[in-house]
């Protein structure tokens, strides 16, 4: 199974890194760092899921560093909670879903 990564960018205050190593990598920005690894199974049974603050401006974040599509937000029920999300397929099959928790 592939990576897929966004091209690094510097601000002001934040910076991103990522450390790869073999079937895993490790995203980092300011304090906080998150671990991805392969299990060996079948990318396209596979998911992540990611809470952010702002589904919309994640969206224009990974848009503006090269994402080539459309948003394609739908407000999801999990139990008694709703998020709205939007899914992004990675190259190899696996699905990566951006979710903001909603009234």
């Amino acid at each position: 199974s592939k990576c897929f990564c966004l091209p690094q960018k510097r601000r002001s205050r934040e910076v991103l890194s990522i450390e790869k190593t073999h079937g895993s990598v490790t995203l980092i920005r300011d304090e906080v760092r998150i671990g991805l690894a392969e299990n060996g199974g079948d990318p396209t049974q596979e998911g992540c899921f990611f809470q952010v603050d702002d589904v919309e401006a994640a969206f224009e974040e990974l848009k503006s560093n090269g994402l080539a599509i459309e948003a394609n937000y739908r407000v999801d029920t999990h139990g008694e909670h709703r998020f709205k999300v939007f899914f992004v397929v990675a190259p190899d099959g696996l699905c990566y879903c951006l979710e903001r928790a909603v009234g």
